[in-house]
């Protein structure tokens, strides 16, 4: 399959005339130092807390009015706050593929399930303003960074277990889930959970694997790469499979080390 190709049915670009036009281009600064060009660690200052104290030249010093760290030290925020150039082009494709797919469904409300510190929330909310957008995450602090960070026109950040959300059945015209079912003991348990508060679509992201673990463990061996924390590891046959048994007329795609499905709910 090559890169973008669409399995069981087409998935067309957005053109201008689809997007919102009050939408920003989601683009991370260049990093001022050298790192592994797919490392999961990239610099980018616009995704790190202002500060008005000497602590905003070390947001790691930054510290909340609550007395929580203002930049928390999770492998999610690790992946968006950090990396080489082309990373961050190559995690601006996969996002807009993300959105794409999402914008297919004309959702009016969109649940981000496991959406950490927001770093998709934003970005969805900054393509489509229109959007009434919900995150959830299991994290506290994941939770505490995201609502610190959502802007005047933010999402709404819940705390809440994938395998129990604290939602009604049918709550969500559409649930994104976005890199996180790779990490879940229990992944049938959170997909059927997914859908069950999804009233029309769940639209899911994992890594595309063999592709993602070769790259990832260059980067371990080098000493650039962390390790993600993935007991889930599917190529792109076994990723239909495990979706058809949640989602009907699912619709797949793939962008670089990541594939995507959206499917039907009902």
């Amino acid at each position: 399959m090559g890169d973008g190709e669409i399995v069981d049915g087409r998935l067309p670009l957005l053109g201008p005339e689809n997007r919102n036009p009050s939408a920003t281009h989601y683009l991370l600064p260049t990093p001022s130092r050298f790192a592994f060009p797919f490392s999961f660690r990239m610099t980018s200052p616009n995704e790190r807390p202002a500060a008005s104290s000497p602590a905003e030249n070390d947001p790691s010093e930054a510290i909340a009015t609550d007395g929580a760290p203002a930049t928390p030290d999770s492998p999610n925020f690790q992946k968006y706050t950090s990396g080489g150039p082309l990373y961050h082009w190559h995690l601006r494709q996969f996002m807009h593929r993300l959105y794409e797919m999402t914008a297919r469904t004309a959702p009016r409300s969109v649940l981000d399930a496991g959406c950490g510190e927001g770093f998709v929330t934003r970005f969805l909310r900054e393509q489509n303003a229109d959007w009434d957008l919900t995150g959830v995450d299991m994290r506290e602090a994941a939770i505490r960074y995201a609502r610190r960070h959502a802007g005047p026109a933010g999402a709404r950040y819940e705390e809440g277990d994938l395998y129990d959300l604290p939602f009604a059945a049918d709550a969500f015209d559409t649930v994104v889930c976005s890199e996180v079912l790779e990490h879940l003991d229990r992944p049938d348990e959170a997909l059927a959970e997914l859908r069950r508060v999804a009233r029309r679509a769940v639209v899911v992201s994992v890594p595309r694997e063999p592709y993602f673990r070769w790259l990832n463990d260059l980067g371990r061996a080098l000493g650039l790469s962390p390790d993600p924390g993935h007991v889930n590891f599917w190529n792109e046959r076994s990723f239909r499979r495990f979706v058809r048994r949640h989602l009907r007329d699912p619709q797949f795609a793939t962008k670089h080390v990541y594939q995507l499905a959206r499917g039907r709910v009902a």
